[in-house]
């Protein structure tokens, strides 16, 4: 008897993992992101060193922030930035940046 107690303690937890799991995929993490006043950031993006240019730019619904992807099509490098109008934040950036979709628009 105590072997069928265990054997459905671990079925149903096992039961309540998967169903948690499955109705919520993603995981909340935190990362370190690098902010300042969105002038200077994009002023340094653009007429810096890096010399990238606004490729696309998009809204979130619902607050303030805007998304911008800067590139330098000659170099290659690419900058993501979170800005809400006066603070700007660098999400992500790399290099080899490379066009993927070349189709009509959506």
């Amino acid at each position: 008897m105590k072997k069928l107690i265990i054997i459905a303690s671990l079925f149903t937890g096992l039961l309540v993992y998967a169903q948690t799991q499955s109705e919520n995929p993603l995981q909340v993490l935190q990362k370190k992101v690098h902010c300042g006043s969105a002038k200077e950031v994009i002023g340094e993006l653009m007429n810096g060193n890096y010399k990238e240019k606004p490729f696309w730019m998009g809204d979130e619904p619902g607050t303030n922030s805007k998304y911008v992807l800067m590139v330098n099509e000659r170099s290659k490098s690419w900058t993501m930035l979170q800005y809400d109008g006066d603070t700007a934040c660098i999400i992500g950036a790399g290099e080899k940046h490379k066009q993927v979709f070349h189709g009509p628009e959506i």
